[in-house]
């Protein structure tokens, strides 16, 4: 394939020379531990194949060492001695964990920390502090690493072995490693002589080896007598070396390979790098050294990837098999498998090609470093130009990264936004190879080498047009992971089900999507994994943040493991469950649970919940178990028994009725008789009352049809009295129907009461139907558009058939009515499912601009004829929650003569939402409650478990009565968990004394981005010192969340009716703490520094949309940051990633 097609030929144009790029660090996403864990069987077979032999005295030395409570142990040494070798070795025969640097990019902070922190999971099983087989961005940061070393070492003595610490990135210590270890924790490092001896607060002790000392030299001899039979040619290769391991490695080669006779010892030079540029002068004068020879070293140096000889001759234009397998052979490494790949053997030959010059190098070293240098960033080109013209799977991981070490960053800005046919052609060639992760990696060098442009501006008091670019690849990364999570769960596996998409890319897929929406997807892909895959859909199960959503997508994948690691699973769900700190992430990760056959031994269910204090929610948890088994009759009895809300506990009872048996089912149904019977509130009692109306005896029944007339709800009321009909099958209460019907007809601006009608026919003599479906079809005229013509449609098709038709006939009518569009498309398909006869033609909708609740938005532009109109249809809006919404904000634009009794209405509605319903309609509702209301609504909030949106509504009523703002402030700083949100809320109302229990509130939000965004924002509202301490702690918060360290914020997928159907109050100001944090940084002097950081942590956080409303209001400090140029560039990278991914 030819990547000209795929990338709009960016190879063409000026070769950017540049320096040394260094080391990017950027953020990463949560990395499977499988794909952290770095294998050393390599290290081991590439090192100690030839044996090993000695270092006694080296391994006492670290004996010695680790009898100490903890520290450094460096070996030191020069290039060549045996360093990677001891390290190979004592984890080989020690077991301990440990990091190469030899590894693919194993010198980066994030491949070591990676590494060593999967291992320290495997190892002390971490699955409480990291999400199970899967490692959070804060776990490899080097705040994180240290976090989880000292959990690891209290679970037991800890020994790391880190080798090549002279090659690794250093922020401080080698990878990041902590100045500072934990008791019983040891680490073992190498480094090369000439790096300085890395600083810590721990003890620290090095050991050096010397090429002369005896007791190298002595191990060195002893190995040679177990590989060389010849003693004067063991003593003469001894001599050579001078204690040279790797020197020795060579030689040995040399002479088996027949590339060197043993009597040409004495020619050779007696130090490594003289061998090496004596190398280098005899293959320099070979007639091929320019065309072939070089560019076979250079091409190999460059690889970033162990390349079989066919394609390392297509790199250099050469035939190299022979190079490969003698000339070089003792210079490089092999795979086992074939073809064989190649690849060089030693870090002192790579620094050697890539021109690296030692402080004490002469004349010739400098000038082969020159010829070197440039021939290794001749060979990046080559690679690049081969990559561009094959666009294989090598090219896909590596081409940004040899565009960036060839010096040609313009051509790789080329590569990532090169277009045709509007499609991103980099893009697309990942997409079809089911490489996202790769395309994103991509774009982080890219990323990367902007960002020093702008900071070697902002350091130089110059605009930063580069800001532009960064904030380009910002956009095309949440671009690309916004796209895939608006891919729906059912679409990804019918994409699976039908062969367009592989399996594997799916996976990639839900990896990226929204938290809530990865369980589900797993559940529905699941049946369309091969059993080889299972493993990697583990993976992306334990990479959720979510403990409830982890949980439930690790019980769906256990049905299909087998039994022993369906228990063991099943078990550590369980366990999280357990140690679960709050009441309310405990009760998510028990609802997780459920659903699923418990393994033996797993820990008792029901003691878990007892561990959650309130009740309401213990409730919820237990019925969600009880539906799938998982607890007995006679544990939930006790459970019930131990409630002292008669609403939970007549919950918990009516759940332990289906499974129960006579005579056990009886008993069972009078003790939740007892607990309905003694809760107070009318509706609540109706809603217990609807789960026992089934099982309730002759007995109770006439006080149960009391009870459920009492109901506020005039559809529950209606729905209870309906279901009661069917439990007095006797007809031992033949006023009942009637009762019932007139209540369906006292609810009938409810859509559902048709349906009510339909099932109420039955309990009807067969002559009165008719009768009462045309009071049902007159009753219609109280409902308003969809919900009227739903409501005929289910009343003619009840009739009798010579009735049917032209009832049918003006049910269609009705439909056909309708002038919304949008409304008409939906009924009409609703319509083409239950009558055969409907059109079902395929309609086209256009999307209207404005919906029934837009009201909210614009209530203070209507005129007084707009507001009445608008109040009516809110009133009859088919959808209850958007309606009154709507109906909330309306009412304060009506008289006040006239809004009591609306008011009262819409609150007796808006009583029977859920909670969450509830309060956001109350909310709104607020300000035109009487003062009595106001009471009613308080004592209501007081009585039901902690939220933010409860708390918005004492925050409400809290303006009105400072008793209630005191009883706000203290419900949202008594929380088991800080509310972000409701502490926001409650500061605008709070007294002096008040916000300073909100202030030290906030202080414990765990998540940095949130406690940042609260502690910032409530500085404003002090002075003095209270002002510094709290811009102090807001911006230390923000300063981890930028740098990734337990940073929990988790992507969630919003609707859009979500996100318009209830405005929030004015003084809340975003929907999200990224988006509160990143605008208030923007606006906080102090927090200048933080800006650009931040940006790129939201850019990673939010969606694309969020993201591109946060560019728009923080657009005053871009311009600052990067002058005019860079929002006119801005305004472009939009454009082209919204054309890109629409």
């Amino acid at each position: 394939m030819d990547v000209r097609n795929d990338v709009g030929g960016f190879v063409h144009g000026a070769v950017v020379q540049a320096g040394s790029i260094g080391a990017v660090h950027v953020g990463a996403p949560s990395v499977p531990v499988r794909a952290a864990v770095r294998d050393p069987a390599k290290v081991f077979h590439d090192v100690l194949s030839d044996g090993f032999t000695g270092r006694a005295w080296l391994e006492r030395e670290v004996d010695a060492f680790l009898a100490g409570p903890c520290g450094y142990l460096w070996v030191e040494a020069e290039a060549g001695l045996g360093k990677t070798a001891f390290a190979a070795h004592l984890v080989r025969e020690r077991g301990w964990l440990s990091h190469f640097a030899r590894y693919a990019n194993g010198g980066a902070v994030r491949v070591g920390l990676q590494n060593l922190a999967g291992q320290l999971v495997r190892r002390f099983d971490l699955a409480d502090l990291v999400p199970g087989d899967a490692l959070p961005e804060w776990a490899h940061t080097p705040e994180g690493f240290e976090a989880l070393l000292g959990a690891a070492a209290e679970r037991g003595p800890v020994v790391l072995v880190v080798d090549g610490a002279d090659e690794a990135e250093r922020p401080g210590l080698p990878w990041g490693l902590p100045r500072t270890l934990p008791p019983g924790v040891h680490v073992v490092g190498t480094y090369r002589t000439g790096m300085a001896r890395p600083a810590c607060d721990s003890p620290s002790r090095v050991v050096r080896i010397e090429a002369d000392d005896p007791r190298n030299r002595a191990d060195l001899t002893a190995h040679l007598a177990s590989v060389v039979d010849d003693p004067d040619l063991a003593r003469a290769l001894a001599d050579r070396c001078g204690g040279v391991w790797i020197y020795l490695r060579y030689l040995l080669h040399e002479l088996r390979l027949g590339t060197r006779r043993p009597d040409d010892l004495t020619s050779l030079p007696s130090n490594l790098r003289a061998y090496y540029t004596g190398q280098l002068t005899r293959w320099s004068r070979s007639p091929d050294w320019r065309t072939g020879l070089l560019p076979l070293l250079a091409t190999l140096n460059a690889a970033a990837e162990p390349l079989d000889v066919d394609t390392l001759a297509r790199l250099t234009g050469a035939d190299v098999r022979q190079w490969c397998q003698y000339e070089l052979r003792p210079f490089l490494t092999a795979t086992e498998e074939s073809p064989r790949k190649y690849a060089i053997y030693h870090a002192s030959f790579r620094e050697l090609l890539d021109g690296v010059v030692p402080a004490d190098g002469g004349d010739d070293e400098r000038a082969w470093a020159d010829t070197l240098a440039a021939a290794t960033r001749a060979a990046h080109g080559r690679i690049a130009d081969h990559c561009s013209a094959h666009v294989d799977d090598y090219a896909l991981r590596h081409l940004a990264g040899h565009l960036v070490r060839a010096g040609r960053v313009a051509d790789l800005h080329r590569l990532l936004v090169a277009e045709e046919d509007g499609l991103n052609t980099w893009f697309a060639a990942h997409d079809r190879a089911d490489g996202l992760d790769s395309y994103l990696a991509d774009l982080a060098p890219a990323r990367g080498e902007a960002r020093r442009e702008v900071d070697a501006a902002v350091a130089g008091g110059r605009p930063a047009p580069a800001l532009a670019d960064v904030v380009r690849y910002q956009l095309m990364a949440s671009s690309v992971t916004g796209r895939i999570a608006r891919l729906s769960p059912k679409l990804i596996a019918a994409l699976v089900e039908y062969e367009v998409w592989t399996p594997e890319r799916a996976l990639t897929h839900v990896r990226h999507l929204p938290t809530n929406h990865i369980p589900v997807a797993l559940r529905l892909l699941l049946p369309h994994l091969p059993t080889r895959l299972l493993d990697a859909a583990l993976e992306v199960a334990e990479a959720i943040d979510a403990p409830a959503h982890r949980v439930r997508a690790r019980q769906d994948i256990a049905a299909h493991l087998p039994a022993e690691r369906r228990s063991a699973l099943l078990a550590r769900s369980s366990d999280l469950a357990a140690a679960r700190p709050d009441a309310a992430g405990r009760a998510d990760a028990l609802h997780g649970i459920a659903g699923h056959p418990s393994p033996e031994g797993e820990p008792a269910v029901p003691d878990l919940v007892g561990g959650t204090p309130d009740e309401h929610r213990r409730a919820d948890v237990v019925v969600d178990l009880a539906r799938r088994t998982r607890i007995t009759t006679d544990q939930l009895v006790e459970i019930a028994e131990g409630m002292t809300s008669p609403e939970a506990r007549a919950q918990v009872l009516n759940a332990a009725i289906d499974p129960a048996a006579e005579p056990s089912r009886s008993r069972l149904v009078r003790l939740a008789w007892q607990a309905v019977q003694a809760i107070g509130n009318p509706t609540t009692r109706a809603v217990q009352l609807l789960a026992l109306s089934r099982e309730l005896p002759a007995d109770l029944l006439a006080e149960g049809v009391e009870f459920a007339a009492a109901a506020g709800n005039p559809y529950l009321r209606a729905y209870l009295l309906v279901r009661l009909c069917s439990t007095d099958s006797a007809g031992r209460h033949p006023e009942l129907p009637v009762r019932a019907f007139d209540a369906v007809l006292s609810s009938a601006r409810r859509g559902g009461s048709a349906e009510l009608v339909v099932d109420l026919l039955p309990h009807f003599p067969a002559e009165r139907r008719p009768e009462l479906l045309v009071r049902a079809v007159n009753a219609t005229t109280a409902l308003r558009g969809e919900a009227q013509a739903r409501a005929l449609v289910r009343l003619a098709l009840a009739m009798p058939a010579p009735s049917r038709d032209p009832a049918l006939s003006a049910a269609l009518a009705a439909v056909d009515s309708l002038d919304d569009e949008l409304v008409l498309l939906r009924t009409r398909i609703w319509l083409s499912r239950r009558i055969p006869t409907a059109d079902k033609a395929p309609w086209v909708a256009k999307a209207l601009a404005d919906h029934a609740f837009a009201a909210v938005h614009v209530v203070d532009d209507l005129n007084p004829d707009q507001v009445e109109a608008a109040l009516r249809s809110a009133l009859a809006d088919p959808d209850d929650y958007r309606g009154l919404g709507t109906a909330a904000a309306l009412l304060r634009r009506i008289p006040e003569d006239r809004r009591g009794p609306l008011v009262a209405a819409v609150l007796d509605r808006t009583l029977g939402f859920n909670e969450r319903r509830r309060w956001r309609v109350l909310a709104v509702l607020v300000p035109v409650l009487s003062e009595d209301q106001r009471l009613v609504v308080a004592e209501l909030v007081g009585r039901a478990p902690r939220s933010s949106e409860s708390i918005r509504v004492l925050v409400g009523l809290g303006r009105h009565d400072p008793a209630l703002a005191d009883l706000a402030v203290a419900a949202a700083t008594t929380a088991d968990r800080p509310l972000p949100e409701a502490l926001l809320d409650v500061a605008t109302v709070a007294t002096p004394a008040g916000l300073a229990k909100v202030a030290e509130s906030a202080k414990r939000i765990e998540d940095d981005c949130a406690r940042a965004w609260v502690l910032l924002t409530l500085a404003d509202r002090f002075t003095d010192t209270e002002q510094r301490e709290l811009l102090a702690l807001g911006l230390a918060a923000a300063g981890d969340f930028a740098s990734g360290h337990r940073a929990t914020s988790s992507k969630v997928s919003f609707s859009p009716d979500d996100l318009s159907e209830m405005t929030p109050p004015p003084h809340y100001g975003y929907h999200d703490p990224v988006l509160g944090l990143v605008s208030k940084a923007a606006e906080t002097p102090e927090a200048r520094d933080l800006f650009l950081p931040l940006l790129d942590a939201a850019s990673r956080t939010v969606g694309r949309d969020h993201f591109t409303y946060l560019l728009g209001v923080t657009a005053p400090t871009l311009r600052r940051i990067g002058g005019p140029e860079a929002l006119v560039r801005i305004s472009k990278a939009i454009e082209d990633t919204l054309r890109w991914w629409p």
